[in-house]
């Protein structure tokens, strides 16, 4: 089986890729930028595709991950581009017959009343459409994902904001205390994708519990102060979805919240270049 995978150098495609199991002389990343040495001989441009896999003739599993996250629309045409565009192209250079499945992450947004008409959830969902029009939909597999976090995250995103504050001494970025988002590690994720047993072609991989942001702020300066210490933990209330959201499958594992978020804050520490 050959593997292909985009967005490799973003944070869900770099963890996927450093967590691979199989055989890397049939993983092929398509290059945005190579970060990871030690995978160099993996990454190759879109345009050679064709060629580097024209006399191999195994399955292709393709892991889409790439996407552009933004709710500016000031950048409309880059998140097009991104999100729908650069997907059309791919299939161009992938042989039809030869495709053994596909798995696309697309974004909980969609079920959100504030966001689901901004430009990255409609270019994530005429990108899904796209695929249900060109290919036979027992091969395609929906991942929708919400907030995830861990290892290698130094996103504009509000975990590493956070861990950023609690590293510097700052105030709690958070003001209102009163937020609760849904969490899910990424390792989670990959572990889950990695084993290739889909029970539905259409799931959504979250927690069953929303954090208390306000409360992971103040649990972090507490666990930073004293790492030894029993700290107050974080707050967390049952998760609630639409009911038109897919179902997350049974058999997926979350790891404990708490510690996984002490473990991602200390990989977030040794990440950070020494003063």
């Amino acid at each position: 089986m050959i593997d292909i995978v985009t967005g490799g150098s973003g944070f869900l495609g770099l963890n996927f890729i450093e967590n691979y199991k199989y055989d890397l002389s049939n993983l092929f990343v398509i290059k945005h930028r190579n970060i990871l040495e030690k995978y160099k001989n993996n990454f190759i441009d879109l345009d050679t595709l064709e060629t580097t896999i024209q006399n191999r003739k195994e399955k292709i599993r393709i892991y889409h991950f790439a996407t552009l996250y933004s709710l500016d629309e000031n950048y409309k045409s880059e998140i097009y581009e991104s999100n729908l565009n650069f997907g059309k192209r791919l299939f161009q250079y992938i042989p039809t017959e030869l495709i053994d499945s596909i798995i696309y992450t697309n974004t909980m947004f969609s079920f959100n009343e504030l966001h689901k008409n901004s430009s990255y959830v409609t270019s994530k969902n005429m990108f899904s459409k796209y695929l249900k029009e060109s290919f036979d939909n027992e091969i395609i597999f929906e991942v929708f994902l919400d907030n995830t976090f861990g290892h290698n995250d130094n996103r504009d995103k509000i975990i590493p904001i956070i861990f950023e504050a609690v590293r510097k001494g700052k105030p709690n970025p958070v003001k209102n205390k009163e937020v609760y988002l849904n969490f899910t590690n990424v390792l989670d994720v990959i572990e889950y994708l990695n084993e290739n047993k889909f029970e539905k072609n259409s799931f959504k991989l979250v927690s069953n519990k929303n954090h208390n942001l306000f409360s992971i702020f103040e649990s972090l300066n507490e666990y930073n102060l004293s790492p030894i210490k029993k700290i107050n933990p974080i707050l967390n209330k049952d998760s609630s979805f639409t009911l038109d959201s897919p179902p997350t499958p049974k058999d997926f594992n979350n790891r404990n919240f708490e510690e996984s978020i002490q473990q991602s804050f200390k990989d977030f520490i040794n990440l950070q270049p020494a003063n």
